[in-house]
């Protein structure tokens, strides 16, 4: 009788063992509608600012991204909105090493001091987690994982700001309704070393728009406007629903000397819009 029952409680004991490995390898496969948040840390020594992080969230419908590079102090980290194309290859890079397989490894050796650590957090919208972290050990693909991150959060880091000092042509087109005249547009162009603006008002016909000088402040007040929300990253977006009749568009397009910026959608918008 003590036999079968010490055979029942080792039978429990496995199937619990069993199952909480199961559990804790649970599969996720991260969507860019289901990802909630996702954190990524590590040290690269001990000098000052020597560490990297990166943290998506999803804030009020839309991705936003706070990168700090390496040797970069906090106070130069950055949030922006981060674009689609992004957003899809940090995503494509957890599912490809299947970054829920890291999840509750927390593993530490003791015998180094002064080391590197990494932590790692991911959340989604229907409540699964990701937990991992480590002081010299690191988990399955680890330095794959943080090479493409790191590639792809640095090119959004660095992304070409407009200069509009050599500024040549601008045109910025939007939609608002349906009825006559509900259309916006702002021009600027460049002539004799002047800025002439042409502006044209919603509910305004276009014969009536109005030609005004702008001077070098509201240029850069501009500039400034299409850096903070990477415009640049606009370029080439090109898209319609054309599931939608008599809906809203948008037209753009930013010429200098050294760039050449056009963009256009009707009922799709690129990020930041």
């Amino acid at each position: 009788m003590k036999k079968i029952w010490i055979i029942i409680i080792i039978s429990l004991l496995l199937i619990i063992l069993i199952s909480a490995f199961i559990i804790k390898k649970r599969k996720i496969i991260i969507t860019k509608e289901n990802l909630k948040y996702m954190h990524f840390s590590y040290s690269t020594g001990n000098m000052i600012n020597s560490n990297v992080q990166y943290t998506i969230e999803f804030k009020k419908y839309r991705y936003f991204v706070t990168i700090k590079p390496n040797d970069i102090p906090n106070e130069e980290e950055k949030t922006l909105e981060i674009d689609d194309n992004s957003l899809n290859k940090v995503i494509d890079t957890l599912n490809k090493y299947k970054i829920y397989r890291w999840n509750n490894y927390h593993k530490v050796d003791k015998n180094v001091l002064d080391g590197n650590s990494f932590s790692f957090q991911l959340k989604t919208k229907d409540g699964k987690e990701v937990d991992a972290s480590g002081y010299m050990k690191w988990p399955k693909d680890y330095y794959k994982v943080r090479g493409e991150l790191d590639s792809i959060f640095d090119s959004i880091y660095n992304v070409k700001k407009i200069n509009m000092d050599d500024l040549e042509y601008f045109y910025f087109s939007y939609s608002d309704g349906y009825e006559i005249d509900s259309n916006i547009i702002y021009k600027i162009n460049k002539k004799n070393n002047k800025y002439l603006a042409s502006i044209k008002p919603l509910g305004i016909p276009s014969d009536e728009a109005k030609e005004i000088l702008i001077n070098e402040d509201t240029i850069k007040q501009i500039e400034n406007i299409l850096n903070n929300y990477n415009v640049s990253l606009w370029n080439g977006f090109s898209k319609s629903d054309k599931d939608v009749l008599d809906g809203d568009s948008f037209s753009f397009q930013l010429n200098t000397k050294e760039d050449k910026i056009s963009a256009n959608g009707y009922m799709m918008w690129p990020n930041s819009y």
